[in-house]
């Protein structure tokens, strides 16, 4: 459950509190993990500090962590479950590492960004380098294709509303499926912004069902 906030932020809500409300993690039989960052995190290594490696430390760290000291069977599937800045981070992170998540949910979310400082030092912090977005985090056609074949024969990845990011959400739809990407989009349907918007439960109903 990746935060859209650094730290112990809820300007966006708290989507672990969602969870909590809901019940979901019984009705799902989740172990329910939501990491802190202390800057906005945008899940991305960041080569000019070596302190900022938030897509490392996702895949390589936490990932491997969570299956050595929480799982029970071994076979426990790994969920990314988010909405703007952690909803693109949610992508590139399952894309980049088919091998450590198995699903990802995201609604909302900046697909179209075409620059690393497009949010300023919101998104510049993470990214580090304009060189580094494009050639490893930005939404191409290229870096879709580069990544494809992992999920073009199961589907993997689940996409939905919008408030914020209308358009985005759409061309990122296309753009999936003209890589041969299987996926499923929700309706598009308007929410607010917020990890309370409604579809955390829409969310994790699709990732259970696939």
């Amino acid at each position: 459950l990746p935060p859209a906030r650094p730290g112990e932020g809820t300007t966006f809500g708290d989507g672990l509190q969602v969870i909590q409300s809901l019940n979901l993690q019984n009705e799902y039989n989740l172990t329910v993990i939501e990491p802190s960052f202390s800057i906005n995190p945008w899940y991305a290594d960041n080569p000019l500090d070596s302190n900022l490696q938030e897509d490392t430390f996702m895949a390589n760290d936490l990932q491997p962590w969570v299956m050595a000291n929480l799982a029970t069977s071994g076979t426990e599937q790994n969920w990314l479950i988010g909405f703007s800045k952690s909803g693109i981070g949610g992508q590139t992170l399952i894309l980049r590492h088919p091998d450590k998540f198995t699903l990802a949910a995201s609604w909302d979310f900046p697909a179209d960004m075409s620059s690393y400082d497009e949010y300023g030092t919101n998104s510049s912090d993470s990214y580090g380098t304009d060189a580094n977005f494009q050639a490893n985090y930005r939404l191409t056609a290229a870096f879709l294709a580069a990544h494809a074949a992992p999920f073009q024969a199961s589907n993997r990845i689940w996409i939905g509303g919008y408030q914020v990011f209308q358009q985005d959400m759409a061309d990122y739809d296309a753009l999936l499926t003209s890589q041969g990407i299987q996926h499923t989009t929700e309706t598009p349907t308007a929410m607010a912004h917020t990890w309370d918007s409604g579809w955390v439960p829409i969310a994790l109903s699709a990732l259970y069902a696939d």
